[in-house]
């Protein structure tokens, strides 16, 4: 059996009106406990709740993910997830292999997954949606784009029943205003998500430049020339905010700028 691992181990229709992400690191840590509740809301709620379990790294830290998500393209996933829920201290290589090989996984894709990295991709983009969706610290659960008033280590099943309520009724609420229930999740990020340029204050301009208003971005002039300047970013595309950092590179201030710049550029890689 093989499964797209870019899909996302799931629980529940697509179309169901609340749709609950786990973001969450596998390993004898993981809230084994909340995963239970959720899946026993799931199962309460078949028709309107999906269940999305995203899967973080750790760090460096590949292998448990690794082996996740490749349980996963097996259909192996659940019962890993199980497996790992049971363990106590620290989770080493040989013990995840035993316990991959134990639920049915394939030793040889196993160690091919975690040697070659094979998920890097996906485990960063699950990153990359927590983060641009606030999800606060790990673990975590959001209903519909929204993170949980109670962190999930100590979340109960009744807060999970006022979690569920509270989104059931903004699903409800973006039906009327004509959403369709298909479009329901890419609303809820669109709230959860603007695209909207934030004000950015000017702390001054120049003498004649006073016409300009301070909420307005000034504008270098002439503009700058960037052609073959060194860049980071996905090469070949046309994304619509340039950063330009302009500093001394023998300047402690300017590495300190450098490592706020390229978190942005990795969070937001195609804008």
């Amino acid at each position: 059996e093989h499964r797209d691992p870019a899909s996302a181990p799931s629980r529940g229709p697509a179309t169901a009106l609340v749709t609950i992400e786990v973001f969450f690191v596998p390993g004898p840590n993981m809230p084994i406990g909340a995963l239970h509740l959720l899946q026993q809301l799931q199962e309460r709620h078949p028709a309107r709740v999906r269940v999305i379990y995203r899967i973080l790294k750790s760090g460096a830290t590949l292998q448990a993910p690794s082996a996740a998500l490749e349980a996963y393209t097996e259909g192996k996933f659940f019962e890993l997830m199980e497996e790992l829920g049971k363990l106590r201290g620290m989770l080493k290589k040989e013990d995840l292999a035993d316990l991959a090989r134990k639920v049915g996984v394939d030793p040889q894709r196993l160690a091919g997954a975690t040697q070659v990295e094979r998920y890097r991709d996906i485990l960063e983009a699950n990153q990359r949606r927590f983060e641009r969706l606030h999800g606060g610290t790990t673990p975590s659960a959001l209903f519909n784009a929204r993170p949980t008033h109670v962190a999930l280590g100590a979340i109960s099943a009744a807060d999970l029943d006022r979690e569920y309520e509270a989104a059931y009724d903004r699903a409800l609420g973006q039906l009327d205003r004509g959403v369709a229930p298909g479009e329901l999740a890419a609303a809820f990020d669109d709230d959860a998500m603007p695209g909207n340029q934030p004000v950015v204050m000017s702390i001054g301009g120049p003498d004649d430049d006073s016409d300009r208003s301070p909420l307005d971005h000034p504008l270098a002039s002439p503009p700058l020339a960037l052609d073959g300047l060194p860049s980071f970013g996905k090469p070949g595309i046309a994304a619509a905010v340039a950063i330009i950092v302009m500093c001394r590179p023998s300047d402690p201030a300017c590495a300190n700028l450098l490592r706020v710049v390229e978190p942005s550029v990795r969070l937001y890689p195609d804008e």
